[in-house]
């Protein structure tokens, strides 16, 4: 009925067991069950048995799917959505308030954290970008009446001006666009999380605080 190979492999695989485990409930060693899976010889008749009626416990496809080992069919494989979880007949007894309480106000303070850290980065680089916009200004003769010249203080501001625009480079190229975006993607998933705790909290019950 079914090939030894497969119904071991997938038994085990899907019940999360091992090939001992498997082996102490049909009442055999685990060298009789491996030698069985490899088809080099039967089981005795009663554990022959026990294996039969447990393979046809479980869901048909486990067992006969041809796709079986690629498309992995047992729940546990699949996506699990958060109405699953919520699903009052799911195993698992009631949710706690306090630990979902508690992570959302990680998630808000560490978003918090994060748009502190993104704010900073978004106001050096908009510096830098005034300063850069300036210099050329800056670095054009003011056109100041000859009595009011003075060289020694006008090779000072170039001297000053020459730093600024160094300076102004240095923080253009500190600038990291990537770490800004993987910034802003945490911080918005933090905050989404935050949001989606705060909903499910709103529909829990006042007896579950």
């Amino acid at each position: 009925m079914y090939r030894p190979d497969h119904s071991i492999a997938r038994l085990v695989q899907y019940l999360g067991l091992t090939q001992v485990d498997l082996a102490g409930y049909l009442g055999v060693s685990r060298d009789q069950l491996a030698g069985y899976a490899s088809d080099r010889h039967s089981l005795p008749m009663l554990p022959n048995l026990y294996l039969v009626h447990l393979c046809g416990k479980v869901p048909p496809a486990v067992l006969n799917d041809p796709a079986y080992r690629a498309r992995r069919l047992w729940p546990a494989d699949e996506p699990l959505s958060l109405a699953e979880v919520l699903d009052p007949a799911a195993p698992g007894g009631p949710l706690q308030v306090g630990p979902l309480r508690l992570r959302m106000l990680e998630c808000k303070l560490q978003a918090h954290r994060v748009r502190l850290e993104i704010a900073r980065a978004s106001r050096k680089l908009a510096q830098a970008l005034a300063r850069q916009q300036l210099l050329p200004a800056l670095r054009a003769d003011p056109g100041f009446p000859d009595s009011l010249r003075d060289e020694a203080r006008e090779a000072r501001r170039q001297r000053w001006l020459d730093w600024l625009a160094q300076d102004t480079e240095s923080q253009l190229r500190a600038y990291d666009r990537t770490a800004q975006a993987l910034r802003v993607l945490r911080a918005e998933a933090l905050e989404s999380e935050e949001a989606r705790l705060q909903a499910l909290l709103d529909t829990l019950p006042p007896e579950s605080e």
